[in-house]
This record gives C-alpha cells, structure tokens and sequence, in this order.
C-alpha cells in the first residue's frame, strides 16, 4: 500500500505520513468578489444580489486530517515523543527568506499513488496532541492541513513587479520634465477606510467625498457665534439656577403651596438646562426651541408665584427669584433666535450641497454615456440586453435630476439604487467582453455618482434636522391642552385654573420659540388666535362672560390646529426656493468659469501643450488606490509617495495635489 507523501520542490526531500487519511476534502473558489468603491463596498439596493466584480483566476484548496501515533503495533517508528513526526509538516507552512523568495512558503507536491499529484503551498496546520506520558509527551496527534494549489516553479510565469529602491526614486524624481507630471487634487483628506476618517462638508468636497447629514450639522454649529452659544447656554441657566438656589435654600425646605411651586419651577429649569447641556449636534435646533418653549413656561408660572411672597420676611426670598427669572429671562428668549440662525446655515450649507451635487451626477452620467458610445455595439444577447439597462439607467437619472430642479425635493436612495446597479452590470458585462476602458471609466463613474447621490440623500436629511415640522406641529397639542383645562374650569374643577396657567405659558413660549424659525407673516394666524385666547382667559372669572369666553378659546384653538399645516408648507416651499437659488446660481457660476472671456470679447487664451488633469479624491483614498487607478498595479505607490515626499501614506492631508508622474520614470511598464 502506498503512503501519503508531501515531496519538497527544490530539495526533493520526501515526507512520508505515518497512515493515510480516510477523507480528502477539496474546496474551489472562483475569482468573483463583491464591488467595491473608495468609500466602501456598493449594495445592490432593491437587487436581490449586490454587484459582483470577476476577477478572473481564483484558487483550490486541499484539506486532510492525519493521524500520527508512536504508540501504534504495527508501526516501525522509535521515537517517544509524536511530535518529532510532525515537525517537519509543521515546518512546511514556515515562510523561507533564502534565495529571493520573497518570504513565500516551499512549493510542496501532494502525492498519493498514481492518482494525486497536486502541487502547492501549506497554508496551515493545526495539531491536536493526546496521550501523554507521565512526564507530559505526547505519543498521538491528530493533524489537520490546508493547501493551495500553486503551479510549479518551472511553468511559473511570475508577474514582473517594480522595483523601487531609493535610490532610483530619488533619481527619477530629478529626472522627470514637469510637462509629464499630471496633477490629483486631493480635495477629501482623512485616514485610510477603518481609522475613522473626518468627512469633509465643505461644498466643493461634494461629488467625490461622502458628506454626512451630522457634519452638516456639526459645520454649521462651528462657523456660527449662534452655534458656540447654543451649546454653551446650558451651563449658564445651570450655574444662575444653583446660584440663586444657594441663598434660599432654608425657604425651599419649608412645606407650602408657594415653595412647592418655586421647586417644580427650579426643577424645569434645571431639567431644561441638563437637556441643552447634552444635546446632540444634529438635534440642537429643534432642542433649543423645545427648550426655549418650556423654560419660558417655567419662567412665566414663577414670575406669577412670586407675586403671592408679600410678606416682609418674604421680600428677600423674592428678590432672589426675581434676580433669578431676571437672569434666564433673555437666556431663554435668545434661544430660538440663536437656532434661526444655526437652522439658516445649515440650509445654506445642504443647499449648497444639492447645488454641486446635481451638476455632477448629470455630468457623471455624460461621461458614462460617452464611454458606452465607445465601447460600440455588444455582439452578444447579454451584452445588449446589458447596455438596454444602462440607458435606461441614465433615462432614470436624468429625469431624477429634472425633478430635483424641479421640486428641490432629494431623490430617495432605495429608488436610486436599481439604477446604479444596471449601470454597474453593464460595465461588468464590457470588462468580462474586454472593453476595460470603457468599464473602468463607467464604474468609476457610477462610484462617484453614487456618492454624489448620497450626499443629496444626507443634505436633505440635515434639512429636516432644522426643519419647522416639529415644532410647528407642537402647537397642536399644546392647543388642546389649554382648551381641555379651560372646559374643566367650567366644570368646577379646582385644579383646572392651575393647568390653564401652565397650558397658556406653555403655549405662548411655544408660539414665541417659533416666531425665529419661520418668515414674518407665516405665523400671523397662530398670533393672531393666541391674541384671541389672552383676552378670553381674562373673562373666565366674570360669570356673566365664561360662556362666551370658552366659545371663543375653543374656536381660536381650532384656528391655530387649522394654521400649522398651511404653515409647515410655507416654510417648506421657501427652504425649496433657498435650494433652487442654490443650484441656479451654481449653474451660474459654471457658466461663467467654463466661458470666461478676455477683454474684447476674444475666448481666454489656453496655455500650450496638455493641461495636467485634477481630480478629486474621495476621503479615506489611499495610495495604492490611486497608484492601480494611474498605472494599473498597486505596487507604484512607493512611486507616487517619493514623489510626493509623503512619509506617512495612510494619512494624505485635506487639499494637497499629488503630483503623478509616468510609470516610465522607473523604467517600468504599468
């Protein structure tokens, strides 16, 4: 009976099994691996599988489980320990550093028979030691093997790779002529994908660097003196509220209705400073406007207790709430306007956004329908049937784009999705038919356009973060809280006049947080009914007027329901129209950049000889990216950072140009 055995290229050394294996457990991998973009892998939204990139090649692997057993009757072997029977096995998946390998483990040949003979590497080894000796030697081992097959040394063809020795790097650099050196403008910044990258939300990073709805946000907040202050008036209602606390704290401990109403008071503002204090970045807006609503309720119920504090003995305790409502009177007054003004940058800012986006995504479809037209016709069924989806893809887009225009409205991702994804098929289908140029072209297009519709998704979602819906839709409720309370007054309740006072603060600071946020005119109906119920609650304690009192706060209550719809679509239709004078003025200025003119009428003149192209990079690229998009082979990046003298390549600085000079500088082919 014949053995397994692992022959050793090279030395020939043979390496007999003990016993043979009672299975083989071979595994084929086809080269197909899910696409990929620069800002991470692509989905197919609305596809039942994501796109799939071939690669070509792929590779096999061997599995065998092998008994070794020194113990064994029929066995020859002398040794005590099992382990020196399978060190040499073990030493098959150590990588050698002799004889310019490159620190490749040996090619090794599977042998059994006449039947295997399977050349390839040992990619792993795992043992399982059992029956030990008294002193702890092992006598048996269980041994599992991976192998990849490799071709052998001698029908190799090795890919030659560049060699870049410093050396040749700094004479090259030298020796390259400006006029061959293109240009990557480097416009993204950040670290290498899974070091948390800095997303930029700068308008002209949008297109190519993936802009987040939260750093719209964030920017916003840091460029506006509104922004510094929103997040620092937690702490100053805080430290006035325990200030004012310290003096009266002996009055506070004594049980009344009075101090009772001075503590929940406290409590709200307290409550409401902690909220401002932790707010997040992204709902500071809407925080700061819910805040200011509720502390100026707060504000006006202990304004009015502090009233009944007549006594002598009570004057201090009320100078000091007094000095207190005094100090975070303003404070909550400047909130709302402080959040107009954070809430007027960010629309500024996501419109901007809309505005670069669209011109790219159209002008990213152009190029995609250039590249298609040189590809030429497919021969193939598949192939036409690939490229009937690609323009339809782009029939897609363009009206998506004519929409957005249109209605300022962002196009929603989950419909987006199918069409990127028919493009991305279509550009599979050129490379697998040797139209790489085109493929290359069209999937780095529809990269780039699908950033570039995120960033419109993630613009529209930081609209919304300031958006007047929220608080506009408040009212509602608040509405109906005072006019629940005022019907129960009717109904003798003798709480009820206590939760009127607290529903009118309630809904006055309300209608006072919105006023910012929203154009003058488009809350005039809301005031108006707000003016309506002040003068009825003042007739709810003559008998003789409650009747009519009521009538006319349930009817102003239904007005200020009936307002905040119309309301919502005014503010709305104007954040569009904020949007639309973006994007015409983009086009504008487009316009004017692409048809300057010299004085006379005559076109600018073009320097001679070809302009070195700037791209823009996307945030997180790396080098070896960029080396495979200009040479074809990732190995240049030592090429492109000596160039550059870049000394840590992981982390490539916001706003640098990247010089990008020709593979024949080394005297390599790419």
């Amino acid at each position: 009976m014949e053995r397994v055995a692992l022959l050793i290229e090279g030395t020939n050394e043979r390496l007999r099994c003990l016993l043979n294996p009672e299975s083989l457990v071979l595994r084929r991998r086809a080269g197909i691996q899910p696409r990929h973009s620069v800002t991470g892998r692509l989905t197919g939204e609305g596809l039942a599988d994501d796109p799939l990139l071939y690669t070509g090649g792929g590779y096999t692997e061997l599995q065998l489980d092998l008994l070794f057993d020194v113990s064994l009757a029929s066995s020859t072997v002398s040794r005590d320990d099992v382990r020196e029977l399978t060190a040499p096995l073990w030493r098959l998946a150590e990588n050698w550093a002799e004889g310019g390998a490159g620190g490749r483990p040996p090619l090794v040949r599977f042998i059994w028979g006449k039947s295997w003979n399977i050349p390839g590497v040992v990619v792993a080894v795992a043992e399982r030691l059992e029956s030990f000796t008294s002193g702890g030697t092992p006598q048996r081992s269980w041994l599992r093997m991976r192998l990849l097959r490799a071709e052998a040394e001698a029908t190799r063809s090795r890919a030659r790779q560049p060699s870049f020795s410093p050396a040749a790097l700094a004479a090259a650099s030298l020796s390259v002529p400006e006029s061959a050196v293109r240009v990557h403008e480097h416009l993204g910044g950040g670290a290498a994908p899974g070091l948390a990258p800095v997303l930029p939300v700068t308008a002209m990073s949008v297109g190519a660097s993936l802009t987040v709805a939260a750093d719209i946000l964030a920017a916003a907040i840091a460029e506006t003196p509104a922004g510094a202050w929103l997040l620092s008036v937690g702490g100053r209602i805080s430290a006035a509220v325990e200030s004012a606390v310290a003096g009266i704290q002996e009055w506070l401990a004594t049980p009344s209705p009075v101090t009772q109403a001075i503590r929940e008071g406290l409590d709200k503002l307290r409550a409401s400073a902690a909220e401002m204090a932790s707010a997040a970045k992204a709902r500071i807006v809407s925080t700061a406007t819910a805040v200011a609503a509720r502390a100026s309720a707060a504000i006006r119920s202990m304004a009015e207790t502090v009233k009944r504090l007549v006594s002598p003995a009570e004057r201090a305790v009320a100078r000091a709430i007094e000095g207190l409502l005094d100090n975070v009177r303003p404070l909550a007054r400047a909130l709302p306007r402080a959040a107009a003004v954070v809430a007027r940058a960010v629309r500024a800012k996501a419109a901007a956004v809309i505005a670069v986006a669209v011109p790219y995504i159209e002008s990213g479809a152009r190029a995609i329908a250039s590249a298609a037209q040189a590809a030429g016709e497919m021969a193939s069924e598949a192939g036409q049937k690939a490229m009937q989806g690609l323009r339809s893809a782009l029939d897609a887009i363009a009206e998506s784009m004519a929409s957005v225009r249109e209605t300022s409205k962002a196009v929603a991702m989950h419909t987006i999705g199918p069409v990127l994804g028919q493009i991305a098929a279509a550009s599979s289908v050129l490379w697998a038919t040797g139209k790489r140029a085109a493929a290359r072209a069209i999937a780095g297009a529809v990269t780039r356009i699908g950033t570039a519709f995120k960033n419109m998704a993630e613009a529209d979602e930081a609209l919304g973060l300031v958006a007047v819906r929220e608080p506009s839709e408040a009212l509602a409720p608040a509405a109906d809280a005072l006019g629940a309370s005022v019907l129960d007054e009717t109904a003798e309740d003798a709480e009820a006049p206590a939760r009127t006072g607290d529903a009118w603060a309630n809904l006055e600071g309300r209608v006072e947080a919105l006023a910012p946020l929203v154009q003058p005119g488009l809350l005039a109906p809301v005031t108006a009914a707000r003016d309506t119920i002040r003068e009825a609650l003042a007739d709810l304690d003559v008998p003789e007027r409650r009747g009519g009192a009521v009538a006319q706060v349930a009817e102003a209550v239904q007005q200020v329901k009936d307002a905040v719809e119309p309301l919502v679509e005014a503010a709305e239709q104007s954040t569009a129209e904020v949007i639309k004078a973006a994007i015409a003025g983009r086009a504008e200025e487009t316009e004017t950049m692409e048809g300057a003119e010299q004085p006379g009428g005559a076109p600018a003149a073009r320097a001679e000889g070809p302009a070195p192209p700037a791209t823009r990079l996307a945030a997180g690229e790396r080098l070896d990216q960029l080396a495979y998009r200009y040479y074809g082979n990732a190995a240049f990046w030592r090429l492109l950072a000596a160039f550059n003298e870049i000394d840590d390549p992981m982390h490539l600085g916001a706003g640098r140009l990247l010089r990008i000079p020709p593979a024949s500088a080394m005297g390599e082919a790419p």
